[in-house]
């Protein structure tokens, strides 16, 4: 394993695709990450690292409270094939953390500037008090929708906050793909967060309408979006600001 600093990284703040769990305790000044990923197809089949990805890297940002990047990020490269790696010891705080496999094929020559191959979506981990696990998933044949949401009155045009909408109870993305009209359903089940990354899904192009619900009922429907690409492997495709016309108001 080999510790580096980066001097810049694009950040994707996403909150799909991770699971973060608690572990032992960190003890002392410091804390650590043990970190696992797998590659597969959308359809659950374990799949290889490629030929050339030969490095893991695990990328750690430390954030303040408002998810904002303090300084630079630091990373840990580790054998792709060994599919879990422990990060060296941390500050304690709250990281944004993900997986990138670089594509490289001399381990000993990777870098986190290496061309990548893909990369994981990440999650936000707090260590200040224990150190934390991060799982994640990299998949060969699909990617994820990332949108934000506001919303406002159908008939009066003006903003609304999640809390003015009476029975709301999730937001919907109900996403189709061209052809076979298979369909991919994610409720997001806190309005407020304005934010989402919906579940995986095969490579493909998808017409996405986006809907406010009460249970299964409608409230109402963000403008129809012209199709949209999912594209692999593991990419994130933003379908940006969706307004929500809430019927009746």
């Amino acid at each position: 394993m080999k510790k580096l600093v980066l001097g810049s990284l694009l950040l994707v703040i996403a909150s799909t695709g991770c699971i973060i769990v608690d572990d032992d305790d960190g003890g002392g000044d410091f804390a650590t990450i043990s970190a696992t990923w797998s590659i597969e197809t959308i359809a659950g089949s374990k799949a290889t690292c490629p030929p050339n990805g030969r490095a893991a890297v695990l990328v750690e940002q430390l954030v303040d409270s408002q998810l904002r990047p303090i300084g630079l990020p630091s990373s840990d490269v580790f054998d792709c094939a060994n599919g879990s790696g422990v990060s060296d010891p941390l500050e304690p705080g709250v990281y944004q953390v993900w997986v990138r496999i670089a594509d490289c094929a001399d381990f000993a020559n990777c870098t986190p500037t290496s061309p990548k191959y893909a990369e994981s979506t990440s999650a936000i981990v707090d260590v200040t008090t224990s150190d934390k696990t991060f799982m994640s998933t990299i998949f060969t044949d699909g990617g994820y929708f990332e949108l934000d949401w506001d919303l406002k009155g159908a008939q009066s045009n003006t903003p609304l906050q999640c809390s003015q909408v009476a029975g709301l109870t999730s937001i919907e993305v109900l996403s189709t793909i061209s052809g076979p009209g298979q369909s991919v359903t994610d409720k997001f089940m806190t309005c407020e967060n304005h934010h989402g990354v919906t579940s995986a899904m095969l490579q493909g192009t998808y017409t996405v309408s986006v809907e406010a619900l009460q249970g299964n009922g409608s409230l109402g429907k963000a403008p129809d979006n012209v199709p949209k690409m999912v594209t692999a492997p593991n990419n994130v495709t933003d379908l940006g600001l969706q307004i929500i016309a809430i019927d009746g108001q």
